[in-house]
């Protein structure tokens, strides 16, 4: 799975088609070279795509007191 990642990003091959597509091809090469499929898969880190997505992971939506909903449900002006 991180091999295709890794090609997709590579190739800036970015819809799930691609993706698919990749890790078929990548599916029928292993099949093709036993010797070499790792039994012991790497697990690495998720990483954003560009360092402007790492900001998106930082951002907090606004937040208001309960009872300022609660003055709205009864009728007063906010």
């Amino acid at each position: 799975m991180d091999q295709a990642i890794d090609e997709c990003v590579k190739k800036k091959l970015f819809s799930a088609n691609d993706f698919s597509d990749v890790v078929e091809y990548l599916k029928r090469q292993r099949s093709l070279k036993p010797d070499s499929i790792s039994q012991h898969p790497v697990h690495r880190p998720t990483k954003p795509l560009s360092e402007k997505d790492s900001s998106v992971l930082l951002a907090r939506p606004s937040t208001r007191d309960p009872k300022e909903y609660e003055e709205v449900f009864k009728g007063a002006a906010v």
